[in-house]
C-alpha cells in the first residue's frame, strides 16, 4: 500500500512538471510526502492515493506538489565557469554580431541567486550597462521560490554561500539584524515570472543567452527533447544555451552546436560566426 501511494504521488509529479521519481527514488519522497500529508490533514498513507485521485487538479494541490517536488538547492555564483564565460566570451561574441542590447533568460531561477549572480557579473564587467542594454527574464515553476525572488531578502547564511563580501556590500543592504535585501540598482534588471518548461508558451527568438542549469537532469528523454527544442526556438541565431555542469544533450536530436565558450562548454544556435568546439 505504501509503495502504491508513493507511485501515485510520483505519477502526479511527473504529470504536472515532468520530474521523474522511479521506485529507487522513493526514499527521496518520504519527507516531502509527510509534509504534503500534514498540509492537507491526510492522516494515513493509505489515504494519500485517494486524496490525489480526487484533488490533484485543484490549484492549491498542484502548487503544493510543485513546491515540494522541485529542488530549489542553489547558491550565488554556483559553478563559476558559466558566469566567467558569459562576460569573457558570450557577450563579446554577441557584441561582435552587432547586438547592443543583451537579453538573458534564467529558465529555472529557483530563489533568485542565479539571475542576481548573472546581473552582478555583467555589471562588474560592463559598468556602462543599464536597463537599455541589459534585460533579464527569470522564471520558475515554484510559487514559493518566486515569492522569495520578488522579496529580494536573503538570510546571512544564504548571502555567505558564494557571494563575495565586496559584492554583498555593493549590491545588498541590511534588512533587520541578520537579513540582506537586494538593492534596486541590481533587481531592476530582472523580471520574475511563473513558467512551466513543459507546457509554457515560449517566446520566439528573443534571447541572446538562456541559462537552464540542473533542470534537464530530472526529466526523461522525451521531455528533455521537448524542452530543448523549445529553448532552441527561444534563442536568437548565434545565441547560447548554458546547461548544468553534469548535463549534456546525449541521446537528443538537436541543431545546437557544442562550443567552447571561454572556460565553459555551451550550446550555440547555429550562426555563420559561431565555430564548433
Amino acid at each position: 500500500m505504501k509503495d502504491q501511494a508513493y507511485q501515485k504521488f510520483a505519477d502526479v509529479i511527473f504529470k504536472i512538471c515532468g520530474v521523474v521519481y522511479t521506485s529507487k527514488d522513493f526514499y527521496r519522497l518520504e519527507a516531502r510526502i509527510n509534509q504534503f500529508m500534514s498540509k492537507f490533514s491526510i492522516g494515513k498513507i493509505e489515504e494519500l492515493a485517494q486524496f490525489l485521485s480526487l484533488n490533484a487538479q485543484k490549484p492549491e494541490v498542484v502548487q503544493a506538489i510543485i513546491d515540494l517536488a522541485t529542488n530549489n538547492e542553489t547558491s550565488f555564483f554556483r559553478d563559476q565557469k558559466p558566469f566567467q564565460s558569459l562576460t569573457q566570451h558570450m557577450i563579446p561574441e554577441r557584441k561582435k554580431m552587432g547586438r547592443q542590447q543583451i537579453k538573458i533568460w534564467s529558465a529555472a531561477c529557483s530563489t533568485g541567486q542565479e539571475p542576481l549572480s548573472i546581473a552582478m557579473q555583467i555589471l562588474e564587467s560592463f559598468p556602462e550597462y543599464n536597463q537599455f542594454n541589459l534585460n533579464m527574464w527569470a522564471t520558475d515553476i515554484s510559487s514559493r521560490a518566486l515569492e522569495k525572488c520578488r522579496s529580494g531578502i536573503y538570510s546571512g547564511l544564504e548571502v555567505q554561500r558564494g557571494l563575495p563580501m565586496q559584492l554583498q556590500l555593493k549590491y545588498f543592504e541590511q534588512s533587520g539584524t541578520q537579513d540582506w535585501k537586494v538593492q534596486s540598482k541590481l533587481s531592476s534588471f530582472i523580471k520574475y515570472d511563473y513558467f512551466n518548461l513543459l507546457d509554457g508558451l515560449y517566446p520566439f527568438q528573443q534571447f541572446d543567452m538562456i541559462f537552464c542549469r540542473n533542470v534537464l537532469i530530472y526529466h526523461d528523454i522525451p521531455n528533455k527533447q521537448k524542452i530543448i527544442n523549445k529553448l532552441f526556438d527561444a534563442l536568437m541565431p548565434g545565441g547560447f544555451l548554458i546547461l548544468g555542469s553534469g548535463e549534456s544533450m546525449i541521446g537528443l536530436k538537436t541543431d545546437f552546436v557544442q562550443v567552447q565558450a571561454g572556460s565553459a562548454l555551451a550550446y550555440a544556435k547555429p550562426n555563420s560566426k559561431v565555430a564548433a568546439a
